[in-house]
């Protein structure tokens, strides 16, 4: 009685292996084509007694009426790409890097206010109504600020009462800004009390 022939996937495999193994050794050409450019190993299985056979269809061979033909992909097709993982934990904060080098000097800065101090000036007693007293700064420094009020000298007390200072500014006299002027007027003169005029000046030297 015949046996009826079983097909054994790993019987399969192995005698798949031996049949490329023995097509490469046996001819250039044979490595060239097995597989084919696609990656397809070409095999034939005999109807009757289950041997298979290798082929190299470039060559022109092909499975008789009497096989089946069997082809394998040395390289099965792309899978699906798989779904995005979740987003990891933030991780701890890192050390502390190492401090810069410094930076380049930057460049020098605009000559500041310097050499402060007040120059006072006072008048002659007069019974003028109107009076002009200046304080001027020493040469190089200009007057930054400044004022003056009125004293009473002899007569009527209450004369300084009446007196109104209309100007109080600074003027150049020997050098740009370097006086501060004072004008002063009775308000209701009287010809016979005596005043004057006492001025200040803050004096610096100030850069260009």
């Amino acid at each position: 009685m015949r046996k009826k022939l079983q097909f054994r996937p790993r019987v399969w495999l192995g005698v798949l292996a031996l049949a490329v193994g023995v097509a490469i050794g046996a001819t250039g050409i044979a490595y060239a084509a097995i597989p084919d450019p696609d990656g397809v190993i070409h095999g034939c299985v005999g109807k009757g007694n289950g041997a298979m056979r290798v082929i190299d269809p470039s060559t022109g061979a092909s499975c008789t009426s009497q096989e089946t033909a069997l082809n394998f992909s040395q390289r099965g097709p792309a899978g699906p790409a798989g779904p995005a993982g979740p987003v990891g934990a933030t991780g701890p904060q890192g050390p502390q890097g190492p401090a810069g080098p410094a930076g380049p000097a930057g460049p020098a800065g605009p000559a500041g206010v310097s050499g402060y101090e007040i120059v006072r000036a006072a008048g002659t007693a007069s019974t003028a109504n109107f009076q002009v007293q200046v304080a001027t700064c020493p040469t190089g420094k200009k007057v930054v600020s400044g004022g003056g009020f009125p004293v009473f000298d002899t007569g009527v007390s209450g004369v300084v009462d009446l007196v109104a200072i209309h100007a109080s500014v600074p003027i150049s006299l020997s050098n740009s800004d370097d006086t501060w002027d004072v004008q002063a007027v009775e308000t209701e003169p009287d010809n016979f009390s005596t005043w004057h005029l006492v001025v200040w000046a803050v004096c610096a030297t100030v850069g260009p």
